[in-house]
């Protein structure tokens, strides 16, 4: 019905949905493969430069992290869509915003559960307010 629409937008939020009730009923690669066209719809909506493009990368961060919380592929994933996510809604939003600030402490945790020490310390060290992490 949105593709008949052409709705992309609509169409990209009820990906997003889809692919958590996927990701839940233990279907994997179609919940990676809705996450990744509501990403790309993002993108062709609003450009590659939008807080719907950070809201899509959260998703695919929070769908890895959910996938597994304990295997190291996962997390990197995660933490690789977390990154960028907070890259771009530093871009957008500013540093101190409390939604990036959110984004930041996502991969500060990420960093934590990989015992990537030294990236954590960086981080920490350029943004205090991170000092306890998980």
């Amino acid at each position: 019905m949105y593709e008949e629409l052409k709705d992309d937008e609509g169409l990209a939020s009820i990906l997003t949905s889809l692919s958590g009730i996927y990701r839940q009923s233990g279907f994997e690669e179609k919940a990676i493969e809705c996450n990744n066209r509501a990403l790309q719809l993002a993108i062709k909506v609003y450009g590659p430069k939008d807080f719907h493009v950070a809201d899509a990368m959260q998703s695919f961060g929070y769908l890895y992290w959910n996938l597994n919380k304990t295997h190291e592929a996962y997390l990197k994933k995660s933490l690789e869509w977390h990154a960028k996510e907070m890259q771009l809604r530093e871009e957008l939003m500013g540093v101190v915003h409390p939604v990036t600030q959110r984004a930041r402490q996502d991969v500060a945790i990420l960093l934590s559960r990989l015992e990537r020490t030294e990236e954590l310390q960086a981080l920490v060290h350029r943004y205090p307010e991170l000092h306890q992490v998980d």
